[in-house]
């Protein structure tokens, strides 16, 4: 169980990377405006620290991760 939950880790890496490279200097994945990029993103990442998996090695993604969640809409849902 172990090796299969160090396996599911890298593969979240992984992806966490991308989104971190992806981010570059902007608030959001498109450009300065919410995309639906963030709408699809955003519902994974949201659960992502409640399973364990933090954010604090991705300093764009969870710039953008609390600047997503903090938005009245956001919240609404």
């Amino acid at each position: 169980m172990q090796k299969q939950f160090s396996k599911l880790r890298q593969k979240f890496s992984t992806a966490l990377n991308l989104f971190e490279n992806q981010l570059d200097d902007r608030p959001y994945f498109g450009n300065e405006n919410l995309t639906l990029a963030e709408i699809v993103a955003g519902s994974i990442v949201l659960w992502l620290p409640k399973g364990g998996i933090s954010l604090d090695d991705y300093p764009k993604l969870k710039a953008w991760y609390d600047h997503l969640v903090a938005r009245p809409a956001w919240q609404t849902t």
